[in-house]
């Protein structure tokens, strides 16, 4: 009997050792996951940069803490969230554009020297400024991200109603300049700036020269000089131009994604002017920007699917403005362009967002810049929405 016992404890012990062990190393692996995607928080590297994914929510509401722990616990179960780290080795090939700032400017790829130049200036004064002057920088992807990237933050599309006054201000200026022009300082509050991004590549042709508004603020702002951080530029532009170059985005990248940055207390370095002058360092002032890039209709073809990719990146935008308590927005003609968006289609989905839907009221002004008056983008914006522009009185 005695042998018959032990034999019966030793399989019993086999048994439960081999239900414990994998157990365990299931639980560690996944604990392990777990921890890698959990990233809520500023870090700083060893040379003090400031991490570009989830930074500091702290100062948020808790269903903005929820949205992101509820996003990363199932991502271990959603085949479509990429992580950063499983794709390390194939971003290497996707650099910084930093180093173009050696090459002399001149020759037939520049579209204005003398733009270029002014770049150069505003990126010199710009690596003055540590780099944690810029107090946060989120990533969101909106419910109808196709290619979602663990650790972004998920929005979820407002069901409430505002409660600011909304009202809305249509502009001929710039950006930033213009919001300086149309509201009184005291009015403005804590103000955010549309960048008409592009989607692969920070700054877009800023360094080119470029015209377009992106390449605006980065003559204007350090936000090209922070975008080009190795680190930030590898874990945004570069997993963007990889999803492309994977065939993920469309032709050419052409339908880009619902995903947003929004990059808190960007410099001003230079006024917002065609002259470009710069501002003394004790009177710069700070803005904060909305990264959002539209469908380039160059590379893929129009159709109401993807006017319903640029309607929700709008609302997007509205949504990420009302997360971070933004007061006074800054938007325009986003995607008309060289992306070739017809204005009149998109200053109607700006009215549905804003009115329609009633996103306006989550801001206190929402200004839409458009530089020319006489254009074709702003005389398309005036047909929608003077039956809605403010009134004084």
């Amino acid at each position: 009997m005695p042998k018959i016992a032990a034999i019966v404890a030793t399989i019993v012990s086999a048994l439960v050792a081999a239900v414990t062990i994998p157990t365990v190393i299931y639980l560690a692996k996944n604990r392990k996951k777990s921890n890698d995607s959990s990233t809520t928080k500023i870090t700083d590297s060893k040379d003090g940069l400031l991490s570009p994914r989830i930074t500091d929510n702290a100062d948020k509401k808790d269903d903005l803490i929820k949205d992101v722990d509820s996003k990363n616990k199932k991502s271990d179960e959603c085949h479509d969230i990429i992580r950063i780290e499983d794709i390390e080795s194939k971003l290497k090939k996707y650099k910084s554009p930093i180093n173009f700032l050696n090459i002399k400017a001149g020759g037939k790829s520049y579209h204005d020297p003398k733009l270029a130049k002014v770049f150069k200036e505003t990126y010199n004064i710009s690596q003055t400024i540590p780099i944690n002057a810029v107090s946060s920088c989120r990533v969101y992807s909106s419910p109808n991200c196709k290619n979602k990237i663990a650790g972004d933050i998920s929005l979820k599309w407002t069901t409430s109603k505002g409660t600011k006054e909304g009202n809305i201000y249509l502009n001929a200026g710039r950006s930033i300049g213009g919001i300086y022009d149309t509201i009184p300082r005291a009015n403005q509050g804590k103000t955010a700036v549309l960048d008409f991004a592009d989607y692969y590549k920070a700054g877009g042709g800023v360094m080119h020269g470029s015209k377009a508004q992106e390449e605006c603020l980065g003559r204007v702002t350090n936000l090209t000089a922070f975008l080009w951080n190795e680190k930030i530029y590898k874990d945004l532009f570069g997993v963007n131009q990889y999803l492309r170059d994977a065939g993920k985005l469309g032709n050419n990248g052409g339908y880009a994604d619902d995903r947003l940055m929004y990059i808190e207390g960007v410099t001003c370095v230079k006024k917002d002017t065609d002259e470009y002058e710069t501002v003394p360092a004790n009177q710069r002032r700070k803005v904060d920007i909305i990264w959002v890039a539209a469908p380039d209709l160059r590379c893929v073809s129009y159709s109401p699917a993807v006017r319903e990719m640029l309607k929700s990146r709008v609302r997007a935008v509205c949504e990420v403005g009302k997360r971070n308590n933004v007061d006074t927005l800054s938007t325009g003609a986003l995607g008309c362009g060289v992306f070739k968006w017809n204005p009149d289609d998109v200053a109607g989905i700006f009215k549905e967002v804003l009115v329609d839907e009633g996103y306006r009221k989550h801001f206190r002004n929402v200004v839409i810049n458009i530089p020319n008056k006489h254009s074709q983008n702003y005389q398309a914006f005036s047909k929608k929405f003077t039956p809605f522009l403010y009134k004084k009185g």
